[in-house]
């Protein structure tokens, strides 16, 4: 019996060591994803020069929409409304723009973002957003630059 668990030891160890990086972070990715996201990791593809007339949003400073190819679905959190999946296409609003949160575009923000452009790749959680007056539209409001 004492061989028996010397052996499950030794497999448990040759099991856990050949554990890649890799695996490590794919499994931070899918832990805690809010409910009604969806964890992505996307690449810009176009963004959207246009911006919004209402000087009272950040998006009239700086754009906010982007055209975005889905590399990686992580996960849903619960709720979550649509079904996205590798490879597709979608446009996605920036909330807090695609430039760098500087202090000037948002005073107040603890938090600061590196900015995005044209074929950068990111990670984030997005929420569909169903409006009755827009089209609806993928939201996201933080990100990591990969």
């Amino acid at each position: 019996m004492r061989e028996l668990s010397k052996l499950l030891f030794l497999l448990g160890l040759l099991i856990f060591s050949g554990c890649n990086k890799e695996t490590a972070e794919s499994f931070k990715l899918t832990a805690n994803i809010p409910p009604g996201n969806c964890r992505i990791e996307g690449k810009i593809l176009s963004i959207e020069k246009t911006l919004n007339p209402d000087l009272n949003s950040p998006c009239s400073k700086a754009p906010c929409l982007a055209k975005v190819l889905v590399n990686s679905v992580y996960g849903y959190g619960a709720g979550f409304a649509s079904r996205i999946a590798k490879g597709d296409t979608i446009d996605l609003h920036f909330n807090m723009t695609l430039s760098a949160s500087t202090k000037d575009l948002f005073p107040n923000l603890d938090v600061r973002l590196p900015g995005l452009e044209e074929g950068s790749v990111f990670i984030g959680d997005i929420e569909y957003v169903e409006s009755i007056n827009n089209p609806s539209i993928f939201e996201i409001l933080y990100y990591e630059k990969k």
